[in-house]
């Protein structure tokens, strides 16, 4: 900082002098300047009041008189002599010694007016470097290594697909899935196609393998492990001839939502039984990441029905689920006709005490745009030979009680009231006894009080 502050202080002296404070006039220094002066970067200029004459160049008139001191001795030269030897004298072949003063007062001096002082000839502060760095780098800096890109996943290409993966039953809290992790940073999309129905492929992917067994299958990214915006295309066929099942961006409110990871995707299908079917993971224009993958039966068949521990209320939906027993109809002895309308399944143990069931609209039951039904089946759920009963509210929330049997599943089946409606509600399952199960007690209270 010091340096820069010298620095520019000579310089604004040069400015300063040269144009704005003379004028027309620019200061020559005097011919004993280097010898007398105690600092070359003086930037006062030099006294006028004392003993010496000082020559300028008047810009406009060329060069005027010039008188110069011998000294010691006070003696003052004129005309064309100078001082040598203490003496004036006109012919300097007569010096004993070279004289420090001008050779000769009516030339310039041998420096350029317009010149910045000998002692900084570049008004560069003195105690700078005379060879600077060409760079302002420590001379250690680190080299630049290139940055390698990583390697394809094992999976990048049809052929080297993952799978087959394992069908799962969907549960509440994940506890049965069985999930794959997955990315597609490093994959390329060297063999995949550009579209799967009206759903582009424009990212870096992945190849999955799963196998029908004649069920609904929904392959979902909805997972804690999933940080990408992915999209998952279906196809079957064989690799370098496939033809496209169905595709998915957003798994919106398809399979009850994923409010956690909006942005994960969830494709269902009818799968045929023994046929391969190919999953391609891919992301949201160019995009890449990690996520986690699973493929699952959907609850709309009762074998994939998820858990429902008394106690506790769900969401769920029937948006885009199937007609039960492939729309045959029955009216389980008289309490509700079933089959006219999609359907999704659940399970529930017996405790070995009374139990309830209660399936009530989003928003409750004052909600009665779109009613739901509601069946129990004891132990099985092949065909209606297990129906106990179920309640056809036609408004409001529909309501089941029954004596269970310790341990034995009660498949509980929820359905709209008539086609096309569809949409979504809430299922809470009560232990009325308050046993719970293996006499670990659940909270006993009524339908009413588990939805308040």
């Amino acid at each position: 900082m010091k340096l820069s502050f010298c620095f520019s202080l000579v310089f604004l002296a040069e400015i300063r002098v040269s144009h704005a404070s003379l004028g027309g006039l620019r200061q020559l220094r005097p011919a004993n300047f280097n010898s007398t002066s105690t600092n070359d970067n003086s930037t006062s200029l030099p006294d006028h009041d004392n003993d010496h004459d000082h020559e300028y160049e008047d810009l406009n008139s060329g060069i005027g008189e010039y008188d110069f001191d011998c000294d010691p001795g006070g003696l003052v030269c004129s005309g064309d002599e100078i001082c040598c030897d203490d003496q004036c004298v006109a012919d300097r072949s007569l010096c004993t010694q070279p004289e420090t003063a001008t050779d000769n007062p009516t030339e310039a001096p041998t420096s350029s007016p317009t010149e910045a002082p000998s002692g900084n000839p570049t008004g560069t502060p003195s105690n700078a470097p005379s060879n600077p760095p060409t760079s302002m780098a420590p001379s250690n800096a680190p080299s630049m290594v290139p940055t390698l890109s990583p390697p394809p996943p094992p999976n990048d290409l049809c052929v080297n697909a993952q799978g087959p993966l394992p069908i799962t039953a969907s549960s509440l809290d994940g506890s049965v899935e069985i999930t794959a992790l997955g990315t597609t940073i490093g994959a390329t999309r060297q063999d995949s196609p550009a579209w799967c129905g009206s759903t582009p492929i424009s990212s870096a992917n992945v190849w999955y393998t799963v196998v029908g067994n004649g069920k609904i299958l929904a392959a979902t990214t909805c997972w804690p492990g999933t940080e990408l915006d992915t999209k998952i295309s279906v196809f079957k066929g064989s690799c370098g001839n496939l033809a496209c099942v169905l595709s998915n961006d957003d798994v919106g409110n398809a399979g009850g939502g994923c409010p956690d990871k909006p942005f994960s995707s969830y494709a269902k299908w009818r799968s045929e039984i023994g046929v391969t079917y190919y999953l391609l993971v891919h992301g949201f224009t160019t995009k890449i990441g990690n996520f986690e993958i699973n493929v699952q039966g959907t609850n709309e068949q009762c074998e994939y029905a998820p858990q429902v521990p008394p106690g506790v209320v769900v969401a769920s939906d029937t948006t885009g689920a199937i007609f039960p027993f492939g729309g045959v109809l029955d009216n389980c002895d008289g309490t509700g006709l079933i089959g006219e309308a999609p359907a999704v399944w659940f399970q529930v143990r017996g405790t070995g005490g009374r139990m309830q069931a209660k399936v009530c609209p989003e928003g409750g039951e004052a909600t009665a745009a779109r009613p739901f039904k509601l069946h129990i089946f004891e132990a099985s759920c092949d065909d209606y030979g297990s129906c106990m009963g179920g309640d056809d509210p036609r408004k409001g929330c529909a309501l089941y009680e029954w004596e269970s049997n310790s341990n034995t599943p009660y498949y509980i089946l929820v359905h709209n009231y008539a086609q096309p409606s569809a949409g979504n509600f809430e299922l809470g399952i009560v232990d009325m006894d308050g046993i719970g199960y293996n006499n670990n007690p659940a909270v006993g209270r009524s339908g009413s009080d588990l939805f308040d």
